[in-house]
C-alpha cells in the first residue's frame, strides 16, 4: 500500500514577510540560494538567506497565495506563508532513480509565488540588510514561461 504524500511544516527559525517577502533565487558555486525580506522585528532585521545543497530540480512561480488551493498538497499539510518538508514525495520518488543522494522535497508558500525543489539538506541564515546588497550571488534569469506571464500582467 502506498503512503500518502503530505506536505509538513518545520520551523525555519527565519519569519519572511507575508506582505511583500520578494523571494529571489541566485545560484552560487553550484548551490541554490534563496533570498527573502524579514518580517518586521526579526533579528537581525534584514534578509532571510536559505542555501539548498545537493539540488537537483527546483520549481519557482505558481501558485501565489490567492491560488494555493490548486496546489495538488493544499488540504494535506500546505498552508499558506511557511516552510514544508514533503512526506512521501511522488517528486522524490521519480527523481531517485537517477540521484544517488537522499533527496528531500521542499516547499516555501510565499505572498506571490512559491518555491520547491529537490535537494539533500540546506541551512537557514539571517543576513543584515547591508550584507544583503553586497551577497555575491546571481539571480536566476527567469524562465521563458515566467517571462511570458510578467508581460501579460503589464498588459
Amino acid at each position: 500500500m502506498a503512503r500518502e504524500e503530505r506536505a509538513v511544516e518545520f520551523e525555519l527559525g527565519l519569519v519572511w514577510d507575508t506582505g511583500a517577502p520578494r523571494p529571489t533565487l541566485h545560484r552560487r558555486a553550484g548551490e541554490l540560494v534563496l533570498t527573502f525580506r524579514l518580517a518586521d522585528g526579526q533579528p537581525p532585521t534584514g534578509v532571510g538567506r536559505v542555501e539548498f545543497f545537493g539540488v537537483c530540480a527546483e520549481k519557482f512561480g505558481e501558485p501565489n497565495d490567492e491560488r494555493l488551493p490548486e496546489h495538488a498538497l493544499y488540504g494535506r499539510g500546505l498552508h499558506y506563508y511557511g516552510a514544508h518538508e514533503v512526506v512521501h514525495s511522488r517528486w522524490v520518488a521519480t527523481e531517485r532513480a537517477s540521484s544517488r543522494e537522499k533527496l528531500r522535497h521542499f516547499i516555501f508558500c510565499f505572498k506571490d509565488s512559491t518555491f520547491e525543489c529537490l535537494a539533500t539538506s540546506y541551512r537557514a541564515t539571517a543576513v543584515p540588510s547591508t550584507t544583503a546588497a553586497s551577497l555575491d550571488v546571481r539571480p536566476v534569469p527567469p524562465t521563458l514561461r515566467q517571462r511570458l506571464r510578467q508581460r501579460l500582467r503589464r498588459r
